[in-house]
């Protein structure tokens, strides 16, 4: 599974959300 880059995305949407 290549979901390394897409952690980082989730993390700064999940971040930039609250």
């Amino acid at each position: 599974m290549h979901s390394a880059r897409n952690t980082e995305i989730i993390f700064l949407k999940g971040k930039s959300r609250s």
